[in-house]
């Protein structure tokens, strides 16, 4: 893993000039919103992560309870 790879994340330049440029709905209605639902419900999508087969949600808990182990064994050393 590339450490400091998100700080190389960019906005596109046509998003910059105008968020009527993001696609929410996945027809022509405006105001439909179904892609911006699809985007939300990947977090509960299953998927193979390190090994396991488990939702993005349940993966992001589990890193950031991890963390907290560490975390305390470190400080409790």
């Amino acid at each position: 893993m590339n450490k400091g790879l998100a700080a190389r994340i960019k906005v596109s330049d046509v998003i910059l000039a105008s968020t009527d440029n993001i696609a929410a709905s996945l027809n022509q209605t405006q105001g439909d919103g179904s892609n911006a639902t699809k985007l939300a419900n990947i977090q509960d999508l299953k998927l193979p992560i390190g090994g396991n087969t488990t939702t993005i949600q349940d993966y992001y808990q589990n890193v950031i309870a991890e963390m907290g182990v560490q975390g305390k064994k470190k400080h409790d050393a």
